[in-house]
């Protein structure tokens, strides 16, 4: 479905599963505070259609 509406990023964040996301591909953004709450925003890039 991304691939259907070219999206190209996503984007999730997580206060403590940094290691399990990096090793599924996923890359640190920032780290940030939600709802007092030390969390890191993580990227994910999506291959382009056809590549």
């Amino acid at each position: 479905m991304a691939d259907h509406h070219e999206i190209v990023r996503l984007h999730l964040f997580t206060p403590d599963q940094q290691g399990l996301y990096r090793r599924l591909g996923w890359q640190d953004h920032e780290t940030l505070v939600h709802h007092v709450k030390t969390v890191t925003l993580m990227i994910r890039r999506l291959p382009l259609q056809g590549s």
